[in-house]
């Protein structure tokens, strides 16, 4: 209807533009964006396509290469990256509704006359009338005859785009090919409207029902969980929704944001508030020179790379690091530029002493109104409200590395955390386009708990014949996990694990068997081999970039000087890529035959199957005890923190579909009988009951 209007029809876009948003906008003959408006097609992560003539619009407006680009990807992109590509006619300044139209009308006006007459003087009102509606035909008739591509060049086109799908993606994967279907679809129906409609139709109803779409959708679902809750709340208190989707403007009354730590989470914490928040000052606090200097040095070097590869420009790089101040020193750690602060996000190492004494010293030194974050992994937001004069106004985050790139945040609210202060900070943290998971003040996060788990068995694993490539080998080409647990551990830190293993064996009790499989890792934190910060941890690591070539002549002469053993910047997993240790293999089979223990071949099987059943049964045990609310908290943070793959929905999505509670148990008890109670536990009371009343998952922890 739309597009067969007699006068032109303008889209004005602001804040965020997807999905069938997009499409709506796709049908105007004009589109106009504000300058903080950003686009997206998303349907590729729900396991579906564009809906409505949506594929075949977009084709004909930037063409078949940059259509492809935009649907397989999912990625927002910025308006002034729509208009180079064709898909944004003109960019208005970002002001008031009113005002914004009235400008948008203007640049229309002004575009209609050039592409018209040629010129862009001042006409008549007639005449601007009639030369819209010449505008507006024009419009219809290039959309209605034109033809995409040609046929030797479309064939061309998506055999290569198969192709690089098939090397990027495993091949049992469908969901990653409907966009390429999708456009095969609108270019093999372009001249017959009636029938694209009707197949379009009938291939997103197949992507929708499949297998791997509903799994898809169901972790897209509960992704959006405390978004959902967000708007239901912040709706009964104001007749308008904030502009919680426009970059520019995520919780206004936030202006300077703290830091204190620059380690690397601290870093990647800071790098992320830069990215996202351009209005926003931080402070990265930190008192030791040389980790202050390489702090600045890892920024600095993740800026250059991001800018060899086209994400940031020149100018966005100088924009940050003027935004940026790093201060700290040990005559004054707690500088008093932080009385001037909002939000103070601690990065501390996992001492309660020390992050008490740090919260007691900033609860006299900030504004009342300053609102206080603990990054910590083990300790209770509980213990940091008691150290402090105002525990409404504490929150725990817990960001996984690299904070930049994770797509995930934890947020426990302690006992008397301040409802306000929540919304604050998932605003916050929806702005930076994390997926928030609220849980409740316990010892432990609930992704970190669930992990260590996991760990156990693969430790065990290792004693009992496997080497660290054959257990994440099985997890990621069998499995198709986006990382192995031993990867993991080595983003996480092999240092940090084990300081979180040990605050957990300290507390009031433990779920883990009490066979001690500790003493490999153990080891590689005394040879200071540490994981990717080091270089070195369960794998070795080697850079993997393009250098760029206005610096490859220094760099072939400064290769060779690059001392081995200096910090490895951990603001990108895809800086390095992992080799297989020769040291951590001679060190596995040294443990295993000090303790006597009968090296054996461990199937993929096996593997798979006693880490996923460790990690479910702790999901069991938390959501018993209160950590999360709903079982779709836990397959959030599976995939997202964990790199389970989103294809299966889940960690506990997954045990519904694949096993079930019945055979779960069962598989459970084979386990721990075979192995004894020394190595894998028994199955918990959660999983008995299930069984006894028949429920699953999903129906004893329903999503929100």
């Amino acid at each position: 209807m739309i597009e067969g209007y007699v006068i032109p029809v303008v889209a004005v876009v602001d804040g965020v533009c997807s999905s069938w948003g997009l499409e709506l906008a796709l049908s105007c003959h004009i589109l106009c964006a504000s300058e903080v408006a950003r686009f997206r097609v998303p349907e590729v992560h729900f396991g579906v396509v564009p809906c409505g003539g949506g594929t075949l619009r977009l084709c004909r407006r930037v063409g078949l290469v940059k259509a492809l680009g935009v649907l397989c990807s999912g990625a927002k992109f910025s308006c002034k990256q729509a208009k180079q590509i064709g898909l944004c006619d003109t960019v208005v300044s970002h002001s008031t509704i009113p005002n914004m139209l009235e400008e948008a009308k203007k640049a229309v006006l002004e575009m209609i006359r050039e592409r018209v007459i040629g010129s862009d003087r001042q006409t008549s009102p007639h005449v601007e009338l009639d030369m819209a509606m010449k505008y507006a035909g024009l419009v219809r008739s290039v959309r209605q005859f034109t033809r995409i591509g040609s046929v030797l060049t479309n064939r061309a086109l998506f055999a290569w785009t198969e192709h690089k799908i098939r090397d990027t993606y495993p091949r049992d994967v469908t969901t990653v090919y409907h966009p390429l279907r999708a456009v095969q679809l609108a270019v093999r129906y372009q001249h017959n409207r009636t029938a694209y409609l009707e197949k379009e139709k009938a291939f997103y109803k197949k992507c929708a029902t499949s297998a791997e779409g509903q799994c898809a959708q169901h972790v897209m679902w509960a992704a959006s969980g405390p978004l959902r809750d967000y708007l239901k709340e912040f709706s009964m208190t104001t007749t308008l929704p904030p502009p919680h989707l426009c970059f520019s403007q995520n919780a206004p009354h936030i202006q300077m944001i703290a830091v204190i730590g620059a380690g690397t989470m601290g870093t990647s914490i800071a790098m992320m508030l830069l990215y996202h928040f351009r209005n926003k000052r931080i402070v990265l606090v930190e008192m030791d020179d040389a980790r202050k200097q390489s702090a600045l040095y890892d920024l600095k070097r993740f800026l250059e790379f991001s800018i060899a590869e086209g994400r940031i420009t020149r100018w966005m790089k100088e924009d940050y690091l003027s935004r940026l101040q790093l201060i700290g020193s040990p005559a004054e750690p707690l500088p008093p530029v932080l009385a001037q602060c909002d939000l103070v996000i601690e990065c501390a190492p996992e001492v309660a002493e020390l992050k008490k004494n740090i919260f007691s010293h900033l609860d006299k030194l900030c504004k009342r109104s300053c609102i206080f974050a603990t990054g910590s992994s083990t300790r209770r937001v509980e213990e940091i409200e008691r150290a402090t004069q105002r525990p409404d106004l504490v929150i725990g985050l817990h960001f996984y590395p690299p904070a930049n790139q994770s797509p995930i945040v934890e947020v426990s609210c302690g006992p008397k955390t301040g409802r306000a202060v929540v919304h604050t900070v998932v605003e916050l943290m929806l702005g930076c386009g994390k997926h928030t998971v609220l849980s409740y003040d316990r010892a432990g996060y609930t992704g970190a708990r669930i992990l260590q788990s996991g760990l156990y068995q693969a430790y065990a694993l290792l004693e009992d014949g496997c080497l660290p490539y054959q257990v994440d080998r099985a997890l990621k080409k069998i499995f198709r996990f986006k990382h192995g647990v031993f990867e993991l551990e080595d983003i996480i830190g092999v240092d940090a694990a084990a300081m979180a293993r040990r605050n957990r064996s300290e507390g009031p009790s433990s779920s883990l068997p009490p066979r001690a499989v500790y003493d490999i890792a153990d080891r590689l934190v005394q040879k200071g081999t540490l994981g990717r910060k080091t270089g070195e941890g369960w794998y070795k690591y080697r850079y993997d970039r393009v250098t760029p070539n206005s610096r490859s002549r220094s760099a072939f002469g400064t290769t060779n000087k690059v001392d081995n053993r200096a910090r490895y910047a951990l603001l990108s997993t895809r800086e390095m890529v992992p080799e297989v240790s020769r040291d951590v293999e001679i060190l596995t089979m040294r443990v295993s035959k000090e303790k006597h223990i009968m090296r054996r071949d461990v199937d993929n099987k096996e593997i798979i199957e006693r880490i996923l059943l460790a990690m479910i049964n702790e999901a069991a045990i938390m959501l018993s005890e209160g950590y999360v609310k709903h079982a779709s908290d836990i397959d959030c943070i599976s995939v997202f923190a964990h790199g389970f793959p989103m294809t299966k929905g889940g960690l506990l999505h997954y045990a519904d579909h694949h096993w079930g509670p019945k055979e779960l148990v069962r598989l459970m008890r084979v386990y721990h009988r075979s192995l004894t109670s020394h190595t894998f536990p028994a199955p918990c009371n959660v999983l008995l009951s299930m069984v006894e009343q028949h429920l699953t998952f999903e129906e004893k922890f329903p999503p929100l």
